[in-house]
């Protein structure tokens, strides 16, 4: 039980750590831009760019697909229910109960779902920056750019509220 407990602990700081270095910068961590596109907000000298339109996007050009017509398939329609309605949930319990001791854990759990419902919905990006030896290991200038689109206030308090 505490191996399992310290597994999803060392998980959520991982997580964490990927992306503190985007945390770390002098200026707020928050910033509405009116660029087009993820790539206009990154530096020139981006060492990689892994960018996703968004399932939201995707979702109406996709009905039209081999691939759409598959998902709309009654058996799949039910698998996806259950999926979402008791599977899915059922994890998510496992998980909590596991760190429920640890209420800043619980609350960065929550925090990385909702940021991962929300890079998944809506057009995001993931750029590697630049890297550098530092004193203790490698230092990695890491970005997140998701175009929150009305869900942009919410992810900032959410933000504001984890750090």
């Amino acid at each position: 039980m505490l191996w399992k407990r310290g597994i999803w602990v060392m998980a959520g700081v991982g997580l964490l750590w990927l992306t503190l270095p985007a945390w770390g910068q002098s200026a707020p961590v928050v910033q509405p831009v009116s660029r087009n596109t993820p790539t206009e907000m990154l530096p020139a000298d981006t060492l990689l760019y892994i960018g996703w339109p968004g399932a939201e996007t995707l979702a109406e050009a996709n009905r039209a697909t081999a691939f759409g017509k598959i998902l709309a398939e009654p058996e799949i329609v039910r698998s996806r229910q259950k999926w979402r309605e008791e599977v899915w949930p059922a994890i998510r319990k496992l998980i909590v109960e596991q760190i429920e001791d640890n209420s800043q854990a619980i609350t960065a759990f929550e925090f990385a779902l909702h940021a991962a419902d929300l890079c998944w919905q809506r057009p995001a990006a993931v750029a590697l920056v630049g890297v550098d030896m530092g004193l203790f290991g490698p230092m990695v200038d890491a970005a997140i750019i998701v175009d929150a689109g009305p869900r942009a206030a919410e992810l900032a308090k959410q933000l504001d509220e984890m750090l």
